[in-house]
């Protein structure tokens, strides 16, 4: 772990995908990716499949897809079918999901 502009971010692998993140433990979700890091990853088939439900977080309403992405890796511990949040992180809501 480091930190990133003041924020303590991991290496992880989604399907994949090396990437970095956030570990949020006050998140209600298993794994959020917003729409900007899914299309740089190549995650454009899991964004489109996911299912649109409701969310908002601190900064309001926002838009909130549902999904799964095939594999997570974190050092050693690692899932499969991961259920994903796709959603705008904070205040970026102009990500444009599909």
């Amino acid at each position: 772990m480091e930190l990133d502009h003041g924020v303590p971010v991991i290496d992880v692998d989604l399907a994949s995908k090396k990437s970095r993140a956030l570990l949020d433990t006050g998140g209600s979700y298993k794994l959020l990716v917003t729409p900007v890091e899914a299309k740089k990853l190549g995650l454009e088939k899991e964004l489109a499949a996911a299912k649109p439900i409701g969310g908002g977080c601190y900064a309001g309403e926002q838009q909130v897809r549902l999904g799964a992405l095939s594999w997570l890796k974190v050092g050693p511990f690692a899932a499969s079918e991961i259920e994903t949040v796709f959603a705008t992180f904070g205040k970026d809501n102009g990500s444009g999901l599909p």
